[in-house]
């Protein structure tokens, strides 16, 4: 059990990384592209809002399939 919750975690915090990075990639894209101050600012804000809804999603299924497992 303690292995699962290990490699739990492990996958978590890689996913966060991930998504946490792919975010900034996408949020320095966007403002190199776009030069209007407000549509950056809301498309960064968009995005921000995606990541973390995907990284809480994550979280709770890898929860859920550990309960699941145990």
């Amino acid at each position: 059990m303690e292995t699962l919750q290990t490699d739990g975690d492990h996958y978590s915090v890689i996913l966060i990384v991930v998504a946490a990075v792919l975010g900034a990639a996408a949020a320095a894209v966007v403002v190199e592209v776009v030069a209007t101050e407000l549509v950056v600012l809301v498309v960064v804000v968009v995005v921000v809002v995606v990541v973390v809804v995907v990284v809480v999603v994550v979280v709770v299924v890898v929860v859920v399939v550990e309960e699941a497992v145990v």
